[in-house]
């Protein structure tokens, strides 16, 4: 396989993660979706440009996986910290169906005098508290992470929570043991008439010798933290088909099971956008994705069904 990015079509990419996930075998979906691999996610892993043959995984060492969990503990210690202050306001958070919760992404010049400026969904949680529904604005960091919690801890008009604000101290401990006893085993899968586990296996072990695919295991965490202490009936985050997304919605699920979960789409969606290929062939629910996907047109809905969306 010597294909190179520009001849990878979006049908032979199709393909590829089509071997990826027939390479899932037994493996438990939650697990299966921490990784970059499973989704064709070109930022956190190389599975994709390995069967496109333009990479070749390297593996990793054991040593290199437990210093990638210990990494990431420690980060993520430091993040709950850089959190603490908006920990106060946990105990005042609505509770019940009729609840959104509203996931989004900041930096910290979304937070100003005028007070907290959505840069994903700008209005949408006036809109919802017009319509009756309690919102709880859950913000992940852009920037330094420092510096947004400081702002969200600062917001003037609704509480803005960091997600680590939702996090227990013992959390990344459990997450980082999870993520390394869990770590999904490739079955026999074959791409173009060649055998391909073995380069779907290093590009799996890869990815745990860096922090993402933990903190992509924590996101699963952070979610059920919030489930469970807002009972929401609605769920809004962002959606591009990266396994953190997958794991926020196990997360859900696994504490609420009723409540609806929308993925917003905003991203362009290119040959190149793969994590927007959905070709495992489980039900939605299953395979970690939203109830519904809100994205920017009847071109992109057209692109995404065409993609394996239901």
């Amino acid at each position: 396989m010597t294909a190179s990015p520009s001849a990878a079509t979006p049908d032979r990419i199709a393909g590829a993660l089509r071997a990826t996930a027939s390479a899932r075998g037994g493996t438990p979906a939650r697990d299966w979706f921490s990784t970059g691999a499973s989704v064709g996610d070109r930022f956190s892993s190389r599975a994709l440009d390995a069967l496109l043959g333009t990479a070749c995984p390297a593996g990793s060492s054991p040593i290199a996986r437990f210093r990638a969990a210990c990494g990431f503990v420690l980060a993520s210690w430091a993040r709950m910290w850089a959190a603490r202050r908006s920990r106060r306001g946990l105990g005042a958070l609505p509770r019940g169906a009729d609840v959104t919760v509203l996931r989004t992404w900041a930096h910290s010049g979304a937070f100003g005098a005028d007070g907290f400026s959505d840069p994903y969904f700008r209005g949408l949680a006036g809109w919802l508290a017009a319509r009756d529904r309690r919102v709880v604005n859950v913000v992940g960091a852009l920037s330094e992470r420092a510096d947004v919690y400081r702002a969200a801890a600062g917001a003037v008009d609704r509480p803005v929570l960091p997600e680590h604000a939702f996090l227990r101290l013992g959390d990344p401990l459990v997450v980082a043991w999870q993520t390394l006893r869990a770590r999904p085993r490739a079955a026999a899968a074959a791409f173009e008439g060649h055998d391909v586990t073995a380069l779907l296996q290093a590009a799996i072990d890869e990815e745990h010798a860096r922090r993402q695919v933990f903190a992509n295991r924590l996101q699963a965490r952070i979610a059920a933290r919030i489930a469970e202490r807002t009972a929401p009936g609605l769920v809004v985050l962002t959606h591009e088909g990266y396994a953190w997304e997958r794991q926020f919605v196990f997360g859900v699920r696994g504490a609420v099971p009723a409540a609806w979960v929308v993925g917003y789409q905003h991203a362009p969606i290119t040959p190149g956008a793969t994590a927007l290929f959905a070709t495992d062939g489980l039900a939605p629910r299953e395979a970690g994705l939203p109830d519904r996907i809100v994205t920017s047109g009847r071109a992109a809905a057209g692109e995404l069904v065409r993609r394996g969306y239901p």
